[in-house]
């Protein structure tokens, strides 16, 4: 190795250590009271030491590997320019000409495939899965990862887009016995079913992970349940050529693979391109059959199951493949091949969390392009509750200075779908014990015990005693429960002492009943206790206590069997149901369905209990094909197929559906139930519908409110297009998110507050109540028509379609007291009559426009501006209540934003904080973060690291360290990694390094439609933006592609863009020096001192050095390794740092090695020896 010699001076001390680490002040050491000496030192510089790089922090920084790398094979969709078939005609159907199209577009997409193999795959052949024409023109191909850019560049290419990969939305599962769990009271399909409309002619595509096709509740329909609309295998014939099923399945000409009976004309594997569609495999699940079932299944003998169209055939889509997994392509293709083959319906029980809604995203191309076709397309809203669930704070919830919570997914979020909400089911399947014989709670056994299960008594009825307090021995001895049911409530206690207790007190079993709203699983932690012991909810066990107050003889009976159950949270959105809203601020979810605990067909031929979004989708889907039936049948409204019926379908469904209450006794927000619970009885009697324009359903999208006025208004028409004039009572509440504030600190609650804004409607056709004979004036003669009406001799012949016109009092009928109220009124007398009140007259074949408007309360502003300072949601519905004897009530959800919807943060943590500009830093306080750390990650030889963070010793974390050593020696050369956690969802995400004094870019990538962090149910991680996932890392070289110059100053800015019209550029960033200097040794003394020995040391960096290090002369051994701390170096002229420091070296002999290292692990070494003896 080469020397070079330095001669060394006495230091003034700074900081001792030794081989024992004790430390003087420098004072102490600067003391003389005795003799001090100094002894001349030779320093040698070592040039190419190893042994240095096992001085560094051994085990690295701990790091989630998230990683792709650029050779990764990924699934893509390139997408071309040029129209596909239905962007260029709408209204497009399979036929010779459009399979002429098809098969241009296709030759187009061979030559830019042989443009790729050529110029980016260097001959090698692209793996093509699939090619697009109908929808899309593009191919769906398997390529590696970083040609992604180069493949995006190419003369011809639109796009490169990512595939997604989604999920099934469904949460829990069961399997049971063959019992009825309906839902239909809710949805009003037995009273759909009445009028005539079971689904007959209608085709429901089910995109999802199979069908078990032999299962009894999808045998072959009968032809009294088929019509000239219903798929044959014919008309299937004459489409096989050109459906992708017939490009992935080699062989496949003709219809007979495909059609499997009447009730499912069309079975196809999407995922595995072939014609097995049951769920076979390691990873398959019964997903599809049950929600098939739920959509379409046949009433059958010994069966309650049935669909809620169950004459409606089923187009079976398989798009999981053997893998368990479903991407975009999948689903494309099948969505084509349904809209090629006519379906009236498509159920996707699938998403991805978070989506987007942007038009330039191929998602919402793709949906826009359904839209023109008579295709209704309902898309569950996914299962991740809000953005909040599982984020750091515990609490589940954001905090209000973030309000933009939704994490609705996609494809669901886009216009021109149905995306639905879920809603708990009127009724479970449980073990239950019978109360008084009469109505029935459900349940649940304690677990690790060696308790009996509670439907050992079944049976026999017991009488139940209500222990006072919580169940200790004493309050038991107050009663008796011997021989019978010991009723006792949670709290203070375990839940095994309560069952002893009970045991011990002589019971025959104990039922625990929980002290707030829940489920209680009671762990007996392997007690002995051998009578059976359960818990109820709060709710069940106040109504035992309530039948007891009546009867103190009450008994109760365990069920033998699983039964039927009313449930304790029916009409309640179900906990899992994703919230909107967008991250465009558009309102979503659209509309509500039966979700949670929904039983139906499962493989085998059996029965299960599912909840999921996945099971709102195929109840909407049914509910659809019921209305559409309504809308294109002869006895209905007589309707063709296209376009327009699909746009009357959905807007029959919004207009009609019923706004549901939360337990507060306000309406659910309508990010979370949209327009409310759909029913398809309400929609196929109805005579009017309501519209908004430039939205493709009614509802109302305000936006936000960056002055912060608090007035708000909107338009909407009320079609009528019945017989009869149709006359609605107006109203419009206004709510807003409710605060859950926890020691201090304000979540939001996700339940609804009422605001004190004042509301009105008005429109042109606004009439007097009580105008009877329509004069436009209340007055005698109205009371006359009245009086002639009770007295038999009405004027109207339709007037009992009206009473409410006649009915003065508001009372249950019409009679002489509304005569002498009108009259009363007229003259001023106090009267019941209001006749100043208005209703909405829309007289037959008219269309009439709604003006309305909702102005803040100062009490609301005041609200928003201690709770909400980012803005808060001023949301709710403006209903109109029907007045006709035989009207359907209508209602129309609307949302604004009180203050920018821009001014809440995109990127997580505390970016306002000088010391860490919002990244993580290593600290073990990462109180800023909500859903995960935005970290800079760098390579440190084999392990992770932080740039920044002292390589060798544990100090504090100063930004003025972060640098960089591009020297390719493996130790923080670059950044090769970032993960970025967002708040909101980005349209545009960049990285720019730019030099911090010239502005210079060195270099700049970007990706748009980068999601915001959220839990990811799989992992249990809050999963933030991967940077390595999508770009190769910036190797610190200039324009002349040589590495940049020691003492470069660069910015790394992180920038983003809210998907959101005219959102500003938002940015966090940070300052990194390049640093490939080494510090520099530049003298050295030995110092004898009251008998110790210290070693003065004068070094220096052009940044800092983060340690010196000291050991024996080859390094085997080391003294000791310290800090050097800035605090205690003088700035030179040239910006570098200067240190004087004195270590105690006592003990260590006349020869060690002194090794210095920076922040960017910059090493240098020197041995230092005391030859003074021998100098002349």
């Amino acid at each position: 190795m080469k020397m070079k010699r330095v001669y060394a001076w006495l230091l003034a001390f700074c900081m001792v250590f030794s081989m024992a680490l004790t430390s003087v002040s420098a004072e102490e050491a600067t003391e003389a009271p005795t003799e001090e000496t100094g002894t001349q030192l030779v320093v040698e510089k070592l040039e190419g030491v190893e042994s240095g790089l096992s001085l560094r922090l051994e085990n690295g920084v701990s790091k989630e590997d998230f990683n792709i790398s650029p050779e990764e094979e990924v699934r893509v969709i390139v997408v071309l320019e040029g129209e596909s078939v239905v962007s260029a005609d709408s209204g497009a159907v399979y036929n010779a000409q459009t399979a002429a199209q098809l098969s241009a577009l296709e030759s187009d997409q061979e030559e830019v495939i042989a443009q790729i193999e050529d110029t980016v795959l260097d001959g090698e052949t692209l793996e093509v899965t699939q090619q697009f024409g109908w929808l899309v023109n593009g191919f769906a191909a398997n390529i590696p990862y970083g040609k992604m850019s180069e493949i995006a560049a190419l003369d011809g290419v639109s796009k490169v887009v990512l595939q997604t990969r989604y999920e099934p939305c469904a949460v829990e599962e069961g399997t049971l016995s063959p019992k009825t769990s309906s839902d239909g009271v809710m949805i009003g399909r037995e009273n759909t079913w009445a009028q005539g409309y079971t689904g007959k002619g209608m085709t429901i595509a089910i995109i999802d992970s199979g069908l078990d096709t032999d299962h009894p509740n999808f045998a072959a329909l009968p032809q009294d349940a088929l019509n000239g609309n219903s798929m044959t295998e014919s008309q299937l014939s004459g489409l096989v050529a050109g459906l992708n099923a017939a490009e992935m399945y080699t062989g496949l000409m003709t219809a007979e693979n495909l059609y499997r009976s009447t009730k499912v004309p069309f079975a196809f594997n999407y995922g595995d391109k072939g014609l097995d569609v049951d769920h076979t495999g390691p990873y398959a699940n019964e997903h599809g059959t049950h929600v098939a079932g739920i959509a379409a299944a046949n009433q059958v003998e010994g069966s309650d199951v049935v669909g809620v169209a169950p004459d409606a055939q089923i187009a079976v889509m398989k798009v999981m493949d053997k893998d368990g997994y479903i991407y975009t392509s999948y689903w494309l293709a099948a969505l084509e091949d349904a809209l090629k083959l006519g379906c009236d319906m498509v159920n996707m029980s699938l998403g991805s969390p978070s989506g987007f809604t942007t038009s330039d995203d191929l998602t919402n191309e793709i949906l826009g392009r359904v839209k023109s076709t008579g295709t209704v397309l309902c898309i569950s809203a996914g299962n991740e509750t809000t953005a909040g669930y599982g984020n750091a704070f515990g609490l589940n919830a954001n905090l209000t200075t973030n309000p933009d919570n939704g994490v609705l997914g996609s494809p669901g979020s886009y216009a021109n779908a149905m995306s639905v909400a879920s809603v708990e089911n009127v009724s479970v399947i449980s073990d239950y014990i019978s109360v008084g014989g009469s109505y029935n709670i459900t349940y649940v056994d304690a677990s690790n015990g060696q308790n009996p299960l509670f439907k050992t008594l079944a049976g026999q009825a017991y009488q139940v005693v209500a222990v006072p307090g919580t169940g200790t021995p004493e309050e038991f001895g107050e009663v008796n429960v011997s021989g019978k049911i010991a009723l006792v409530q949670r709290g203070n206690i375990s839940f095994t002492e309560k069952c002893e207790n009970a045991k011990t007190a002589g019971a025959v079993a104990c039922l625990v009943y929980n002290n707030e709203p829940g489920v209680i699983r009671m762990d007996l932690n392997n007690s002995p206790v051998d009578i059976p012991c359960a818990s109820i909810t709060m709710l069940s066990g106040a109504y035992i206590l309530e039948q007891l107050a009546q009867n103190p003889n009450l008994t109760l009976e365990a069920g033998a069997e699983a039964g039927v159950v009313p449930s304790e949270t029916a009409y309640q959105m179900s906990d899992f149901s994703s919230w909107g809203v967008t991250p465009s601020l558009t309102l979503e979810p659209d509309i509500t369905a039966p979700g949670g605990n929904i039983y139906s067909t499962i493989d085998g031929g059996g029965y299960g209990v599912m909840s999921g979004t996945s099971m709102a989708s195929p109840n909407l889907a049914g509910i659809s094909a019921l209305v559409k039936e309504y809308a294109t049948s002869a006895d209905g409204l007589g309707y063709a197929d296209g376009a327009e019926v699909n746009a009357l379908v959905r807007a029959l469904l919004m207009s009609t559906s019923v706004p549901l209450v939360h337990p507060d006794g306000l309406y659910y927000s309508p990010r979370n139930q949209g327009s409310g619970l759909a029913n398809a009885y309400n929609a196929v009697t109805t005579q009017a519908y309501l519209s908004v324009d430039g939205c493709d359903v009614p509802k109302v999208e305000l936006y936000d409110d960056p002055a912060r006025v608090g007035q708000y208004t909107y338009s909407f028409q009320v079609h009528n297009f019945g017989d009869e004039t149709l006359y609605y009572g107006l109203n419009t509440v206004a709510q807003t998110e409710g605060v859950n504030t926890v020691q201090g600190v304000n979540f939001m609650s996700s339940t609804p507050k009422a605001l004190g804004a004042a509301t009105a409607e008005t429109a042109s056709a606004m009439v007097y109540t009580h105008d009877v004979n329509g004069s436009s004036v209340c007055d005698s003669y109205d009371a006359y028509w009245i009086y002639q009406a009770v007295s038999g001799r009405a004027l109207d012949e339709n007037w009992t379609d009206v009473t409410f016109r006649y009915n003065t009092t508001a009372d249950e009928e019409v009679t002489e007291d509304d005569v002498q109220a009108y009259l009363d009124a007229l003259v001023g007398l106090e009267s019941e009559a209001d006749l100043e009140a208005q209703v909405l007259e829309v007289k037959a074949g008219e269309t009439q426009t709604v003006n309305v408007s909702v102005n803040l309360s100062d009490d609301d502003r005041s609200y928003f501006a201690a709770y909400y300072p980012n803005g808060g949601y001023v949301e709710g519905y403006t209903f109109l209540d029907a007045c006709n004897t035989q009207g359907t009530d209508l209602s129309l959800p609307y949302l604004g934003f009180y203050g920018s919807w821009t001014d809440a943060p995109l990127f997580d943590g505390d970016n306002e904080n000088p010391e860490t500009k919002g990244f993580y830093w290593g600290d073990d306080d990462t109180t800023f973060f909500n859903q995960y750390n935005t970290i800079l990650w760098t390579a440190a030889g084999r392990n992770d690291w932080i740039p920044g963070l002292n390589p060798y010793v544990d100090e504090a974390f100063d930004l003025s360290h972060v640098s960089l050593s591009p020297n390719e020696d493996g130790y923080l050369d670059n950044i090769n990694d970032m993960y970025v956690s967002l708040l909101r969802n980005a349209s545009e995400l960049y990285f720019t390094y730019t030099n911090a004094q010239t502005g210079d870019v060195y270099d700049e990538d970007g990706i748009g439609h980068v999601p915001k962090t959220t839990l990811d149910a799989n992992s249990g991680l809050c999963i933030p933006y991967i940077y390595s996932q999508y770009h190769e890392p910036y190797d610190l070289t200039g324009a002349d592609s040589e590495y940049l110059p020691n003492n470069t100053k660069l910015t790394l800015t992180i920038s983003g863009k809210l998907d959101y019209p005219g959102a500003p550029m938002v940015e966090k960033s940070v300052d990194i020096t390049v640093d490939t200097q080494a510090p520099e040794l530049l003298a050295a003394e030995i110092i004898e001192q009251d008998g110790q020995t210290y070693l003065a040391l004068m070094f220096r960096d052009n940044v800092s050095v983060a340690a010196v290090i000291l050991g024996n002369e080859d390094l085997s051994q080391v003294y000791g390794m310290l800090p050097a701390d800035d605090a205690e170096a003088q700035v030179q002229e040239d910006g570098s740092l200067q240190w004087t420091q004195v270590y105690n070296v006592t003990g260590l002999g006349d020869s060690f090695t002194v090794a210095l290292g920076d922040y960017a692990c910059n090493e240098s070494y020197y041995t230092v020896t005391d030859q003074s003896e021998t100098q002349p």
